[in-house]
C-alpha cells in the first residue's frame, strides 16, 4: 500500500458542510461541522478507491485543485444555490494499493475485438475468464 494525498473541496451552506473530489467523479460526503466533513470525506474517498480497485478501475493521479477550478467545473449558473459557497481545499491522505503485478500476454486482435463488443472493460473480462478457467481445471484435477 502507498499513501497518497488527494484534495477535496469543502462547501458550506444551510448550516452543513459538503466535500467533493474532482479526481473522483461522484465521490462526495457531508457533515454537520468542518471537522466532520473532513472525517466523512476521508471515509468516502477511501471507500470509493476500494470499490474502484475491486472493479479493476485505474486509480487516477492527484490533480491540482483550487476553489476556482471547483466552481468552474461544478457550479451551475442556471441553478445557483444562494447560501452555498466553496470555502476550502483540504488534503485527504488515503491508502492506495501499489500497482498490480501484471505481465504482457499476447492475445489475438480478433479476440480483443470480440471482447470489446460485449464489454467496455477488456482487462476485467479477461481476468474473470482466466479465473473461471483455472477454477474449472482445479475442480476437474
Amino acid at each position: 500500500m502507498t499513501q497518497r494525498v488527494y484534495y477535496g473541496t469543502v462547501c458550506e451552506g444551510g448550516g452543513t458542510f459538503g466535500i467533493v473530489f474532482l479526481d473522483f467523479v461522484g465521490c462526495i460526503s457531508a457533515g454537520d461541522t468542518f471537522e466532520d466533513v473532513i472525517a466523512m470525506g476521508h471515509e468516502a474517498l477511501q471507500g470509493h478507491i476500494e470499490v474502484m480497485v475491486a472493479s479493476g478501475d485505474p486509480i487516477p493521479e492527484p490533480t491540482e485543485v483550487t476553489l476556482e477550478r471547483t466552481a468552474a467545473e461544478l457550479d451551475d449558473p442556471a441553478d445557483p444555490i444562494d447560501d452555498e459557497r466553496w470555502i476550502a481545499v483540504v488534503p485527504i491522505l488515503v491508502n492506495v494499493p501499489d500497482e498490480l503485478d501484471t505481465v504482457p500476454v499476447p492475445i489475438e486482435t480478433s479476440l480483443i475485438k470480440q471482447i470489446s463488443k460485449i464489454t467496455n472493460d477488456n482487462r476485467k473480462f479477461i481476468d474473470e475468464a482466466i479465473r473461471r478457467s483455472l477454477e474449472e481445471r482445479r475442480k476437474s484435477a
